[in-house]
């Protein structure tokens, strides 16, 4: 079988030979870039390339160096923006709370483990999970993050039904979602679904929650309904706060772990 090549027949084993032979380094280091050459079978492969093998593995550290450098600035924009999501109030919020520290920690490890932040007004509740928050961004946790004051997320949620959908995508694929003030919205039938919808796709993901109510445990269940508040016992760890804001009082009540049950209530 043969080819016309500049108006003369070669065979074509000859052009690719020709094709594949060495050629100098377009570094102009003097050296010849020889075809990268390998086997299937009985047959033999030659790929031409352009750099000879000291010049390609400089440009390879190269490539590799600037990649990470791309990634080392992504990291932090990226931790710049969930730096600039705390509310100014909580910018120098400190984590100083042991067992919050530790599902900090856990989290960062992997670990899917939700946890809930009960108690009533100024507790610091909220201080305590935005300084968790600045831990975790400050951390370079690569998952992503989702905040929502529970009453502003059903509220955003009534409006466009097209717009309510990607909030709700949103919170059920972020990495971590942390949701304020469970308890402070108006139950409602519709409410108590929205959140079901959100809250049982993470349950069926195994992805973790962060929340934080002032609703107790006998209070959970007729406030977002029986479905969620099972949910959120099996999904987190329950902490109480107690006392005055800076200075709570936490007593841990439920681990997250095994089948716990809802007070004076079946978990489905």
């Amino acid at each position: 079988m043969t080819r016309a090549v500049g108006g003369e027949p070669q065979q074509v084993s000859e052009v690719l030979e020709a094709l594949t032979a060495p050629v100098p380094c377009v570094e102009d280091c003097g050296r010849v870039a020889e075809p990268f050459v390998f086997r299937v079978g009985e047959q033999e492969f030659r790929i031409p390339r352009a750099v000879c093998g000291p010049c390609g593995a400089v440009l390879e550290a190269r490539r590799r160096h600037e990649e990470e450098e791309r990634e080392r600035a992504a990291a932090e924009v990226r931790i710049r923006r969930r730096l600039e999501m705390i509310p100014p109030r909580f910018a120098d919020a400190e984590l100083d709370h042991p067992q919050v520290e530790r599902w900090v920690e856990g989290l960062l490890q992997g670990s899917t483990e939700g946890i809930y932040l009960m108690g009533e007004r100024r507790t610091g509740k909220t201080t305590t999970v935005w300084a968790a928050w600045r831990a975790i961004a400050e951390a370079g946790w690569s998952g992503s993050l989702e905040a929502w004051r529970v009453p502003t997320l059903l509220d955003e949620m009534r409006g466009d039904a097209e717009a309510a959908l990607e909030i709700v995508r949103r919170c059920q694929a972020a990495g971590l979602l942390f949701l304020d003030d469970l308890g402070a919205e108006r139950p409602t039938e519709w409410g108590q679904e929205r959140l079901y919808v959100i809250i049982d796709e993470r349950y069926a993901r195994v992805r973790p929650v962060l929340v934080t109510g002032n609703l107790t445990l006998d209070q959970l269940a007729g406030h977002v309904g029986d479905r969620s508040a099972s949910r959120l016992i099996e999904m987190c760890g329950i902490v109480r706060f107690a006392g005055s804001r800076g200075q709570p009082t936490i007593r841990s009540i439920h681990t997250g772990s095994g089948q716990p049950q809802l007070p004076g209530r079946n978990a489905p």
